[in-house]
């Protein structure tokens, strides 16, 4: 996705993005909950035909984006595959998740994510981000959070 954002307003335009990245990722677990419970659509099949209409909805709003040319180098091409195989696998496990277990109970502790993510980056991205105090702190704050909603949720 090209842009020309600069500055302030390409973290606030990214910061937007997140929250309805976030809207989407709550209603989609709601909808999944919802399809495998009432209708009794098993959990693969949702996750396939999730991942199909990703597919073609990205393909219609961004096709004019994609470039195809021969000779991408590998470690380009395994990024993309590392990617998808672990972004795959999340949606996956969040839809058996969804199916087994109380939704109010599933999501909190996905979204525990954000730790994995600080994590991973001081171990990999150090030349692109850093992680500064102020972030350790407020990751740990909105861990927190999660972990509070988790504990008054859980009923076993």
């Amino acid at each position: 996705m090209q842009h020309s954002l600069t500055g302030r307003r390409r973290i606030l335009v990214g910061l937007s993005f997140g929250l309805v990245a976030a809207a989407f990722y709550g209603g989609s677990s709601v909808i999944a909950k919802a399809g495998m419970t009432s209708e009794g659509v098993p959990p693969l099949v949702f996750t396939s035909f999730c991942f199909l209409m990703g597919v073609i909805i990205i393909s219609l709003l961004f096709h004019r984006s994609f470039k195809f040319r021969s000779g991408i180098p590998l470690k380009y091409f395994l990024f993309i595959m590392a990617g998808g195989l672990t972004s795959g696998c999340a949606v996956s496990l969040l839809v058996f998740a969804v199916d087994l277990a109380p939704i109010s109970v599933v999501t909190p502790i996905v979204f525990l994510h954000p730790l994995v993510a600080l994590i991973l980056t001081h171990f990999f991205l150090q030349q692109l981000e850093r992680v500064t105090p102020r972030v350790v702190m407020g990751t740990l704050f909105a861990v927190s959070g999660v972990i509070l909603v988790i504990l008054g949720s859980v009923q076993l």
